[in-house]
């Protein structure tokens, strides 16, 4: 990425729909998505009957290890030039929360770019990002807290890592009002971003 980030022109998001998918994200009743998984080197579709460009691709697995090589693999995988300026967003939150089908619903118009599930059990193993081309702007699915990942130091540091790259963090919750344990982390992470960089 040689060239810095840059402002690009200000879209207006809609943010009924975002209202609304913070509502109820369990109304997802679309078919399993078609992940993108990088092994050995080589990438392998779980399902080629998907012809859709964009696509997400695993750029952290749950052992924080990057799956890219590169920063031509990594447009490779993002399918776009290697000149391209965007900003970037992550989202984080407890498991279950609707993350993911938040994501779908206010970057690409509810189409099921990220895996989402109908139950409250985590169905993200990592980090997972795709390319929002309308917006400029990189997406990063977060791992949620309480997530799969055996462990939780270990998934910390993967979402600290996020959020140190991103633009701008959205907490997306169920709950009336934040949790002692995610003003912590928050609180974590903060130290952390000023201590080392």
């Amino acid at each position: 990425m040689n060239k810095p980030n840059s402002i690009p022109k200000q879209h207006n998001f809609n943010q009924q729909m975002l209202l609304e998918s913070m509502i109820d994200a369990n109304e997802n009743d679309q078919q399993d998505n078609h992940h993108t998984v990088k092994t050995d080197n080589s990438l392998s579709q779980q399902d080629q009957s998907n012809n859709d460009p964009q696509k997400e691709f695993l750029l952290f697995d749950a052992n924080e290890n990057l799956t890219i090589n590169n920063e031509s693999e990594f447009f490779h995988c993002l399918k776009c030039e290697n000149d391209v300026s965007v900003k970037c967003v992550s989202i984080i939150g407890n498991t279950g929360d609707g993350k993911s089908y938040t994501l779908n619903q206010v970057f690409f118009n509810g189409q099921e770019i990220f895996h989402t599930s109908s139950t409250a059990n985590s169905c993200t193993l990592g980090i997972w990002t795709a390319l929002d081309e309308n917006h400029r702007t990189l997406i990063f699915d977060t791992e949620g807290r309480l997530g799969l990942s055996e462990n939780d130091n270990k998934r910390n540091r993967l979402l600290v890592k996020i959020l140190c790259l991103s633009d701008i963090i959205i907490y997306r919750t169920r709950a009336s009002k934040l949790s002692n344990d995610m003003f912590q982390f928050l609180s974590d992470v903060s130290n952390a971003y000023i201590k080392y960089f």
